[in-house]
């Protein structure tokens, strides 16, 4: 009878604890809770529309208005460069977020419309020589190019959208992997980047 009574003990044991919720679960599938907040960063580097290189960080804090739904606000810093010619970015502007899962390794999708100012500076000059054949013969001709400004600037509205995959490292920190699409002048600017958000308040 002892026998039968501490095996049944044991099973109720074992019962109770396969349904007791893991805490790592939870903590991934019940991540993106309504009322929580978010706050991160990103940044990245391509090549440049105008100039050579680009840089790009963005920065977002917002509210989860619904589960996988944030919204909130967003500021962008970018740069593009080439020798001694800069120009410089800066907006800020809403941003909204959808977590496409509440999982360990999340896809997301984020879209965003800023507002700011852009500059250049800095002058950059390069002489360029080219043969043309002639029916005299070939005729060299070697000009001066010159690039840059200073003191330049004007407003700026930039449309900024991106999908990408967070993968979670604990309860509140995830990292991200995104490939970001920025609207300026008339061209598209693609971008990946890397960046890093935290969770804070309700998460469950």
């Amino acid at each position: 009878m002892k026998e039968a009574l501490l095996l049944c003990l044991l099973g109720l044991c074992g019962s109770v604890q396969a349904q007791q919720p893991s805490k790592t679960g939870n903590a991934y599938t019940s991540a993106y809770a309504k009322g929580s907040w978010s706050v991160g960063v990103h940044a990245g580097y391509s090549k440049g529309l105008i100039l050579e290189n680009n840089s790009t960080a963005q920065l977002y804090a917002g509210y989860f208005i619904a589960n996988r739904l944030l919204l909130g606000l967003g500021a962008s810093g970018s740069q593009e460069w080439f020798r001694l010619v800069r120009s410089q970015t800066y907006t800020v502007g809403p941003m909204a977020r959808y977590q496409l899962s509440r999982t360990r390794f999340s896809p997301f999708l984020t879209a965003s419309y800023q507002f700011g100012g852009r500059s250049l500076s800095g002058s950059e000059s390069q002489t360029m020589t080219s043969v043309v054949n002639t029916t005299g013969g070939p005729l060299v001709i070697t000009g001066t190019a010159r690039i840059g400004g200073t003191g330049i600037s004007r407003s700026v509205g930039i449309f900024s959208c991106g999908a990408g995959v967070s993968a979670g490292i604990s309860s509140a920190l995830r990292v991200d992997l995104a490939l970001s699409y920025q609207q300026w002048l008339d061209q598209p600017l693609v971008q990946p980047q890397l960046g890093i958000n935290y969770l804070i308040g309700k998460k469950y």
